[in-house]
């Protein structure tokens, strides 16, 4: 009664594959609609156990359910490749290469014997694959959905982790800075002196949610709409130093104000790191770990690349992934059936984005915080960084 006309309700408990479905789904458990008139025939796993043969499919079988086909006693998921064909080899008969369409090929080498009467034959040349590149750029992405109905998008909107620090002595140094313009920055991150010890500002400020115009180490505040103008809310979970401050302030989550301007050395610290990793996987991300000194400014912080060109901003260290995230549509479309709405997670792909943005595209109903990307993002297939080039071959299926 719950799935639409025409479907049945598959019911399992050991996660059993579901006539023209894949995936893992919400629990090995979980029931969900199909088509009963699916084909539901599946390859013979009996054989190697590297490789299932199929020697004929049911009627309507398609490759797009091979694909995820899923044996019950290794659990091992196998790929349809269109490209194999079964041939005889044996003794008698030895599986030397046969004509695609008519005929065979010959199984002997052209010699000066054989010249005058060989003849060549274009179907019975030996394949020769060759190393196809794909770049992940967004008219890439574009096209996914145009041809294939694949969902594959780059993500954006994460928030840049405000609890891990970019450099010092926390084990986690390693940043993520994303190329947002060619020329200098619009909005370039103030830099300014390196603050002498002697005027930093020690923490103060109760905790009134109704408080504005809060001065630079003054709180408790909940977001920069709350601070003085040019400054920052610096938001904390375990007594993380501010910039320009000092103090134990009101509690280890207590949040404050500041001014997030960046010191020139610490700026030129991140530009040294990113120029140095030329030759990185994609022209536009760069993942570096500073040696040099910095401070708790950058984080979200925009710089510009005055001797090079390019504005780049330190960003959540997921940001400009590429993933593939068509099951998360699947999943949310009898949802949206169901409530008779549109399905927020299939908007990009059918508005002619390449990205998907969080939270509105991902977090569906009221959740809006980082811990839904972090509880959802294992139902997402990584695919690679934005603007990277990959073999053909090397892409998840």
């Amino acid at each position: 009664a719950q799935c639409a006309a025409g479907l049945r309700c598959f019911q399992r408990s050991n996660g059993e594959t579901i006539p023209g479905c894949f995936g893992p789904g919400g629990g090995s458990n979980w029931d969900y609609c199909y088509d009963p008139a699916s084909p539901t025939r599946t390859p013979d796993f009996s054989g190697e156990p590297d490789m299932a043969v199929m020697e004929e499919a049911a009627a309507g079988y398609c490759a797009r359910a091979a694909t995820h086909a899923r044996s019950a006693d290794t659990q091992l998921y196998y790929r349809f490749d269109p490209r194999m064909a079964m041939i005889e080899n044996e003794l008698s008969s030895p599986g030397g290469a046969k004509a695609a369409h008519t005929g065979e090929c010959p199984r002997v080498p052209k010699t000066f014997l054989n010249a005058d009467t060989c003849e060549y034959k274009p179907e019975c040349t030996p394949l020769d694959y060759g190393g196809a590149t794909i770049t992940l750029d967004e008219e890439t992405l574009k096209r996914w959905y145009e041809t294939d109905r694949r969902h594959v998008h780059y993500i954006t909107g994460l928030l840049p982790d405000m609890n891990n620090r970019i450099c010092g002595s926390n084990v986690n140094r390693m940043s993520r800075w994303l190329k947002t313009e060619e020329g200098s920055c619009s909005e370039p991150t103030r830099t300014c002196d390196e603050p002498d010890p002697g005027s930093l500002i020690e923490l103060s400020g109760g905790n009134d949610n109704s408080a504005t115009d809060l001065a630079a180490c003054t709180g408790e505040c909940d977001s920069d709409a709350q601070c003085a103008a040019g400054l920052r809310c610096f938001q904390r979970s375990n007594g993380e130093t501010i910039p320009g401050c000092f103090g134990p302030g009101g509690g280890r989550n207590w949040d404050y104000c500041y001014d997030p301007c960046i010191p020139q050395e610490h700026a030129s610290s991140v530009l040294t790191a990113i120029n140095s990793s030329d030759g990185a996987a994609s022209p536009s991300i760069r993942d570096i770990s500073i040696t040099g000194p910095c401070g708790g400014a950058l984080r979200g912080a925009s710089i510009s690349d005055k001797e090079r060109g390019g504005c780049w901003r330190h960003v959540h260290p997921e940001t400009g992934n590429v993933y593939d995230f068509s099951y998360w549509v699947s999943a949310h479309e009898g949802i949206a059936r169901a409530e008779q709405r549109y399905n927020p997670v299939a908007a990009p792909a059918r508005e002619g984005k390449a990205y998907m943005t969080f939270p509105d595209n991902i977090c569906t109903y009221s959740r809006t915080d980082m811990r839904c990307w972090s509880d959802y993002k294992r139902y997402f297939q990584f695919v690679g960084l934005l603007d990277e080039t990959l073999a053909f071959s090397a892409l998840p299926l």
